[in-house]
């Protein structure tokens, strides 16, 4: 009774065919639940709703199988992967958003945040960055790089810069404030030392 129930289950794996796609693979964002979809629709158990139009058939061969669900987890772990993580800055007040770059320091800034928010006393310097020292250092990625306001920037692994105007130097890019100009951000930051507190959004 068992072989033959792998052998009917295998045979809806390998010969479902795909109702038509209406919609683009490339721009259809997959979830959880359409990974539920497939497996239910391969072992022939009810949906929880209708499956026409969906687009299943991830290696084009015109039918939905085993193959296209592997393609389907793979896809949505990923990209769940590549999400962007994002630092919370709170200064005078105010909630600045920063996305944090893709290295290794940000990442280990990510981490020393998840023990904890920290605060930092930053002061002004050549009138292009506030700048202090983080508690500990972290991994340097430093590249020659010109800087713009709203540049996170680690200067010798444990100095951390937010830049309000334009800079050239050989240090490492920890993220970027976005959505924001050049003269709320000096405005925000303020004149003198300020107290900046870092947290993950």
């Amino acid at each position: 009774m068992k072989k033959l129930l792998l052998l009917f289950t295998s045979m809806i794996i390998l010969n479902s065919t795909v109702t038509a796609s209406a919609v683009d693979k490339a721009e259809y964002n997959y979830t959880v639940q359409d990974i539920r979809n497939l497996q239910d629709f391969l072992l022939a158990k009810p949906t929880v709703k209708n499956l026409a139009g969906k687009p299943y058939d991830m290696n084009g061969d015109n039918r939905w199988n085993v193959f296209d669900l592997c393609l389907m987890k793979q896809k949505l772990f990923s990209e769940s992967e590549k999400t962007t993580m994002k630092l919370d800055i709170e200064t005078n007040g105010t909630h600045l958003t920063a996305e944090l770059a893709d290295n290794s320091s940000a990442q280990a800034l990510v981490e020393l945040l998840k023990q904890g928010d920290i605060s930092i006393n930053m002061h002004d310097y050549a009138n292009f960055e506030k700048v202090g020292s983080l508690p500990e250092s972290l991994p340097r990625n430093d590249e020659q790089i010109s800087t713009d306001y709203g540049d996170i920037i680690l200067y010798q692994g444990n100095q951390f810069s937010i830049y309000y105007d334009k800079n050239s130097w050989n240090f490492t890019k920890l993220g970027h404030i976005s959505n924001i100009t050049q003269e709320e951000l000096k405005a925000i930051l303020g004149d003198g030392v300020v107290t900046v507190t870092l947290s993950l959004k």
